[in-house]
């Protein structure tokens, strides 16, 4: 067994793991980045469209987990991985086919979104869990590339679809899914941590494992969890709803220059977070997830200080140079976070319904609730309480800090 360990090939892993990221990062930009501007071509309505894109977040809240709690505990994540990669590349394909019948269509869009979404917490545990049993492998590069992938494929293809069409994207999306199926054959799986008794990882025994609502009953009977959940659920609010309005930002001062204008903010912003992410691993060792975390809730804090005095394009497009100080490092310190509350065995599970209920709960705190405040009061007003919710997000984090220190001092 040790000279298999020895085997495992770490340099390797990197390099695959980073194509991972790469890869599906690019698909995503292909099948969902573009989405919106497909369907508006196609005449779908704002109103629908909306609808769509909240149900594509929403209806995550009963998928990740129960996905989740299956890599965790029944079939491998590399498995479940090339099964979601399997239906997701024909769905994508079939849109163009049925996009004149909208109830069809509609449906297809939702479940693409649903599953795609859904994947990508999937990836990161692999990739994290990998890195636990085989230290070498290391997280925050690999998924660094996903950012690189996907901030030169949206600021490159936008154009690229203006000359041969937006409906295109869906055939870029399967191709870049395909390439991703390719490279996740070649990558070492890993086995389900909390399986059901008899044998676990590396031969031991082990323990029953936990049912999906016992780690869900267990997670929330931690105040350390509870609190941080909030902080997430508070600043991922605050983020969604800055980032789904901010071309009514960059449309205010660009005029008729909105989507280029708009195109190099988005690529700013992705960009910016991929050195962050990629060292992240050495700054959360050397500095810890907890502290990084209150950097990212101060620097989302400075970003909507600055959009709330801008006065030109411009200052709007460099605000986002914060990525770097704020995703960049908040999510892969989420991430590592969790997996200090969350029991080992079922890590997977506690990971991707944390991120389920975050994503559902701040989409309609976020784009519904301050969309009707932008619309029917004002876009300062938005940003001021974007400004006072992160805020509270801090504080909120701050006790969930005290309540972890305590239950670490107590073990």
């Amino acid at each position: 067994m040790k000279r298999e360990e020895r085997a495992y090939p770490v340099r390797l892993a990197n390099v695959l793991f980073g194509l991972v990221h790469g890869l599906y990062w690019a698909g995503n930009c292909m099948f969902l980045g573009f989405m919106v501007t497909y369907l508006t071509a196609e005449g779908y309505s704002t109103s629908l469209i909306g609808v769509l894109m909240s149900l594509m977040t929403m209806l995550s809240i009963f998928v990740q987990p129960v996905l989740g709690y299956l890599s965790d505990t029944y079939v491998p994540v590399k498995i479940i991985s090339l099964v979601l990669l399997a239906v997701l590349i024909p769905m994508g394909l079939v849109i163009p086919a049925v996009v004149a019948v909208p109830l069809l269509a509609s449906v297809i869009v939702v479940a693409l979104g649903l599953l795609t979404n859904t994947l990508a917490p999937l990836l990161e545990v692999w990739t994290i869990r990998s890195g636990e049993e085989h230290p070498g492998v290391k997280f925050g590069f690999t998924r660094s590339m996903g950012s690189l992938g996907y901030s030169f494929l949206a600021l490159f293809m936008g154009r690229a679809f203006e000359k041969i069409g937006v409906d295109k994207m869906f055939a870029f999306g399967a191709l870049f899914f395909g390439a991703l199926i390719l490279v996740v054959l070649l990558i070492p799986g890993i086995a389900c941590a909390n399986k059901r008794g008899g044998q676990g990882e590396k031969g031991k025994k082990q323990a029953k494992g936990l049912g999906m609502f016992q780690v869900v009953k267990l997670m929330v009977k931690k105040p350390a969890y509870v609190f941080f959940l909030l902080f997430f659920i508070l600043t991922y609010t605050s983020m969604k709803t800055t980032s789904t309005f901010y071309p009514v930002l960059i449309g205010n001062y660009a005029g008729m220059a909105a989507a280029s204008a708009l195109g190099i903010g988005l690529f700013i912003s992705a960009l910016s977070e991929m050195p962050s992410m990629m060292f992240s691993d050495r700054l959360i060792r050397r500095f810890g997830a907890g502290k990084l975390m209150v950097v990212a809730g101060l620097g989302y804090i400075l970003r909507y200080v600055i959009y709330y005095f801008a006065s030109n394009v411009l200052t709007l497009q460099l605000a986002n140079l914060t990525q770097m100080i704020t995703y960049g490092i908040l999510y892969p310190s989420v991430l590592t976070y969790l997996r200090q509350l969350a029991p080992e065995q079922v890590a997977g599970t506690a990971i991707t319904a944390t991120l389920a209920i975050a994503n559902t709960v701040s989409s309609i705190l976020g784009p519904m609730v301050f969309g009707a405040i932008i619309e029917y009061l004002s876009m300062d007003l938005c940003l001021l309480l974007c400004i006072v919710i992160s805020a509270l997000g801090l504080a909120a984090f701050a006790v969930s800090r005290r309540f972890a220190a305590r239950e670490t001092a107590t073990v």
